[in-house]
């Protein structure tokens, strides 16, 4: 089984426009609304793609019976821990020109609460893999993560998150964390420039404790480095771009159900762009048929 933890998942508003002016009344050709949050993501791609997983994380307030629902209704199985107070976030996406993000908090879990979750991860077996995915909720310590990590030191971790929640769980030896390049500049504090300098980050990042890396740089494809010093650089397959919220959070999915396929990082590599290249190429996630159609297409190309 795969898990999923978002602990700060959200109802994303979409709001598409002709185009978006501050400072004045916009209105929205089309609205929608979904259940969101990295984890969440995830657990929605993987549904397409044929795995089974469950998402774990917090809901709250009417906001979070909404995400429940719709989570239902997309046949994601899910087993959250309910706080007693706040509201689970409410995102607004302004889809124009170009695409804007307005995240909101979120609700803060109380100590018991975030023992309830920990709780529910003590089910996590060394044949399960488990996805760490997005920011944590406010209040809770920089190194949640990492006790999760060591909680679950003999499961197949991914961890796709920034800041100190990241760098303070390498240790535990993630399988695989996916930064992009905004976030492996601001890990080291420095512009990137080359592929050279990707690839020296990454192993400062190996040297830290992640077992593989895959940075995501949008539409100039990714870079992977492998912890038996593997390094594929792809460019995305073609396609016409029609959203790109939620790619990030495919490729994890994709790269997930690759590695159960084979074992195989340079196939999951693979899964993982189509993956997220499927999904920036579809209204919603990509479709399994999408994703091996991308697939095989960068296998052509080779």
């Amino acid at each position: 089984m795969v898990y999923t933890l978002t602990l700060n998942p959200a109802l994303d508003y979409y709001l598409e426009l002709d185009a978006f002016h501050l400072g004045e009344t916009n209105r929205s050709k089309s609205e929608t609304l979904v259940a969101g949050g990295k984890g969440i993501n995830v657990s929605m791609m993987l549904n397409n793609l044929g795995v089974s997983n469950q998402a774990l994380g917090f809901l709250a307030g009417f906001s979070g019976e909404e995400i429940s629902r719709r989570l239902q209704r997309a046949n994601i199985n899910s087993r959250f821990v309910f706080l007693k107070n706040g509201y689970s976030r409410i995102n607004v996406k302004i889809l124009s020109e170009e695409e804007s993000e307005i995240n909101a908090n979120g609700a803060i879990p109380t100590q018991d609460e975030i023992e309830m979750l920990l709780h529910l991860l003590e089910g996590v077996s060394q044949d399960d893999m488990l996805i760490l995915s997005g920011s944590l909720a406010q209040g809770m310590p920089k190194n949640f993560y990492a006790q999760i990590m060591k909680q679950c030191s003999h499961t197949p971790i991914i961890l796709d998150t920034i800041g100190e929640a990241l760098t303070l769980a390498l240790p535990y030896a993630p399988l695989l964390i996916k930064p992009n390049k905004a976030e492996l500049e601001g890990i080291f504090h420095h512009k990137i420039y080359s592929l050279d300098e990707i690839l020296i980050d990454c192993k400062k990042l190996q040297e830290m404790g992640a077992r593989n890396v895959l940075v995501s740089l949008g539409g100039d494809g990714a870079v992977f480095v492998g912890e038996n010093a593997e390094v594929y650089s792809l460019s995305v397959p073609k396609g016409e771009l029609i959203n790109s919220v939620g790619a990030g959070d495919s490729m994890v999915a994709g790269f997930c159900m690759g590695y159960l396929r084979s074992q195989d990082v340079k196939e999951a590599f693979y899964y993982a762009l189509a993956s997220g290249s499927a999904s920036a190429y579809s209204e919603g996630f990509g479709s399994l048929q999408k994703v091996e159609e991308l697939f095989h297409q960068m296998k052509e190309e080779e």
